[in-house]
């Protein structure tokens, strides 16, 4: 299991996400098209590097008592 609170990975992912976004308005993404362009290519190469990251570990691990919850309904 991943420790995903002290990766160093996943830090430089999160980084260079902040770092698309740095200087970058409501305004300017709405009516520059290169910088929607690039924000948008960049956070797509974003998001396909954490899938990577992630790699089959989508989901969650539980482990119940089988009896407790296999007895009939009284």
């Amino acid at each position: 299991m991943r420790n995903w609170m002290e990766d160093q990975e996943l830090k430089e992912r999160v980084w260079k996400a902040r770092a698309l976004l740095e200087g970058v308005n409501a305004g300017a993404l709405r009516n520059m098209s290169m910088v929607r362009a690039r924000v948008r290519e960049g956070t797509a190469e974003v998001a396909a590097q954490m899938d990577i990251l992630a790699g089959n570990l989508v989901g969650r691990k539980f482990q119940f008592d089988a009896d407790r919850f296999c007895q009939p309904a009284r």
